[in-house]
């Protein structure tokens, strides 16, 4: 199949348009032959089929994502920044789609943020006893490093915005069209198969009622029923802009000193205790 033609029998898995046109080709896991191909209607580009998705999460942490730890402390800081602009207190409720092995929920929590974990790929190793539901109320929903890896994006994205969360942010890096030498296509993992571009998230915005502050690698979405004033909406996107690393060093040190919280880890571990102890 030639780029440019329809791949058939095959509709946007976000939108739902008929016939996305291929755009370009790439072995994945060095072993079978991912098509990407484009939506005309909302920009969102897909990989075709993949049905190798088993095989790529025999471990749901690609060894490729060195990383998960710089980008965890910054998660961290513009959550923390977030929090502050949006009127966010310590003790809102506040959910990780997404959240792997944990590692982002435990962090959270630590800085003092009450944050729960959801995934259906992952095991959560590292926040035990603070699994979150879909469905309940969130002041913020986060999604790091998990829009890319959506196979059904329609019904997934319909979970996360469908009870009307105060804010989502999410972080994955934005497509301005196929490139086969994009680095974050990552054919060697075989795990990211949807990709969404600024006009993708706004698509994305005005079906669930919300707008979309995006930078290349940060795309805030918040209510459009939420009144936002000219100096505080700047802020945020300026906010969502700072590239990764970059919040982490300006900001550290002035939270620490400005709006310290009180870290919920020996709490947990009481909590935690309590509930083994009452267990049969």
């Amino acid at each position: 199949m030639k780029a440019g033609l329809a791949v058939a029998d095959e509709a946007c898995r976000l939108c739902g348009a008929p016939s996305p046109k291929r755009v370009g080709a790439a072995r994945v896991l060095g072993r079978h032959e991912a098509v990407y191909a484009s939506c005309a209607q909302c920009d969102f580009l897909q990989v075709s089929a993949p049905g190798w998705l088993d095989e790529a999460y025999s471990e749901a942490l690609s060894d490729l994502d060195t990383g998960v730890l710089v980008r965890t402390q910054d998660m961290i800081c513009r959550v923390r920044l977030l929090g502050l602009a949006l009127g966010i207190a310590p003790d809102d409720p506040c959910l990780d789609f997404g959240g792997g092995y944990g590692l982002f929920v435990r962090a959270a929590r630590d800085a003092g943020l009450n944050f729960h974990w959801h995934d259906r790929r992952a095991r959560n190793l590292l926040a035990r006893g603070f699994d979150g539901r879909l469905g309940d109320s969130y002041r913020l929903v986060t999604a790091f490093e998990v829009f890319e890896h959506l196979l059904d994006a329609r019904a997934d994205l319909d979970a996360i915005f469908g009870p009307r969360p105060g804010a989502v942010l999410a972080g994955t890096a934005l497509h301005s069209g196929f490139d086969p030498d994009w680095y974050y296509l990552f054919p060697e993992t075989g795990q990211h198969i949807g990709f969404f571009s600024e006009r993708t998230m706004a698509f994305v915005a005005e079906r669930y009622g919300y707008r979309a502050l995006c930078s290349p690698q940060v795309t805030l979405f918040l209510p459009v029923s939420e009144p936002l004033e000219g100096l505080r909406l700047r802020w945020l996107a300026k906010l969502v802009r700072f590239p990764y690393s970059r919040t982490a060093r300006l900001s550290r040190w002035w939270l620490q000193r400005r709006h310290p919280l009180v870290s919920r880890t020996w709490n947990d571990h009481l909590l935690l205790k309590r509930r083994l102890s009452a267990s049969p």
